[in-house]
């Protein structure tokens, strides 16, 4: 089972991927905006980062490079 974060502003396309990924046996933890996920990268130390481009505040670009720049997090699959 892989920890997986979902960093999605869209309620309904946030509904989808949970269910899809519990049904696979996968823990999911949720983020509706880039600051609020870069924030939960360091809670929930997540397998994979499935990141939205479009997002309030950091966009997603913007996260991708401040994951990529931190050392501890520079190898998250995203």
């Amino acid at each position: 089972m892989a920890r997986i974060l979902s960093i999605e502003d869209d309620p309904s396309i946030q509904q989808i991927l949970s269910t899809a990924l519990n049904l696979e046996g996968h823990e999911v933890h949720y983020a509706f905006s880039g600051d609020e996920g870069f924030k939960k990268v360091f809670t929930s130390r997540p397998d994979l980062v499935i990141l939205d481009l479009m997002l309030p505040g950091m966009s997603g670009a913007e996260v991708l490079k401040a994951l990529h720049s931190h050392p501890e997090l520079k190898g998250t699959p995203v």
